[in-house]
């Protein structure tokens, strides 16, 4: 399956809270506590609810969001502020510009080049593309002191690359 073609039918599925942590590694326990201190919450069109007795399933976005969470927490960001940089990169990051390879839709990598998301600090995050002609090197002006920086291409190439392993394994 081709790599956008695999995106696009992720973007339409969600997945319950148990496939989420098994894909991120994060125990079930560690991310009830999450929603029960409400350092991750969602908004109605982030979850999809279910009658009781069936798990609450979690968009596509929702789970770049937990995933960049925890890779931000790997570096020691807290959760709390780590939940919120994700926001960034899946609903107010976009970049809506005159010409469609320059456009970034919230929770989508750049059409063209690298997309990086550098976060400082105290959470705040920044969306940079470089493409091959420029220096990598050249996101550090968008850095005032110091970020972490994740290259979003090959992060979002391996979550997908799980959660189609673990849908395709829930469906048979």
């Amino acid at each position: 399956m081709g790599f956008s073609m695999q995106m696009g039918v992720l973007r339409e599925q969600s997945f319950p809270f148990a496939v989420v942590c098994e894909v991120l590694g994060v125990r079930i326990e560690t991310f009830r506590s999450w929603l029960k201190n409400d350092i991750v919450h969602f908004s109605d069109d982030e979850i999809e609810r279910k009658p009781n007795g069936h798990a609450h399933r979690l968009t596509y976005t929702t789970v770049v969001r937990v995933a960049i969470m925890v890779e931000l927490m790997k570096f020691g960001m807290s959760p709390k502020t780590a939940w919120g940089a994700g926001f960034y990169y899946t609903v107010a990051g976009g970049m809506i510009t005159d010409r469609p390879a320059t456009t970034r839709l919230p929770g989508e990598l750049f059409k063209h080049g690298i997309t990086w998301l550098l976060v400082g600090s105290d959470g705040a995050a920044t969306m940079v593309n470089t493409d091959g002609k420029q220096m990598t090197a050249n996101i550090a002006v968008h850095i005032e002191t110091s970020a972490i920086v994740i290259c979003m291409n090959p992060f979002i190439e391996r979550l997908n690359g799980k959660l189609s392993a673990v849908a395709e394994w829930s469906a048979a």
